[in-house]
C-alpha cells in the first residue's frame, strides 16, 4: 500500500486522496499519512465512493486545493483508484 495513490474515508474528516506514505493501526484507531493530498468534500457523477474509485467524479463536485502532507485519524476505508479515476481526481476543481 505504501507509495500508492489511494482514496481514504475517515470517521470524522471525510474523504481524502493522495499518495500513501504511512498507515498504522494503534488499538482501534487507524491513521494514514498522505502526500500531495486533497479533500473530496462533495462529489457528483458517482453514487458511491466505490464508483468514484473506478471512474472518478463529475462536474459540480467540490475538491479542495492540494496540501503537501496530511495525517488523518479514524481511517475506516482505503480504496485503490483506477488510472482513469486517478487522472480524473487529480484534474478536478472546486466546481460551484
Amino acid at each position: 500500500m505504501i507509495g500508492e495513490f489511494v482514496l481514504i474515508r475517515t470517521r470524522n474528516s471525510g474523504v481524502h486522496f493522495g499518495i500513501l506514505r504511512r498507515f498504522e493501526i494503534v488499538g482501534e484507531i487507524a491513521t494514514a499519512e498522505l502526500e500531495g493530498a486533497r479533500r473530496l468534500w462533495h462529489w457528483k457523477g458517482a453514487r458511491t465512493l466505490n464508483e468514484v474509485s473506478v471512474t472518478g467524479i463529475g462536474r459540480g463536485s467540490k475538491v479542495s486545493e492540494r496540501v503537501d502532507r496530511i495525517i488523518v485519524l479514524g481511517v475506516i476505508e482505503v480504496l485503490f483508484p483506477t488510472q482513469e479515476s486517478r487522472a480524473n481526481l487529480e484534474a478536478a476543481k472546486w466546481d460551484a
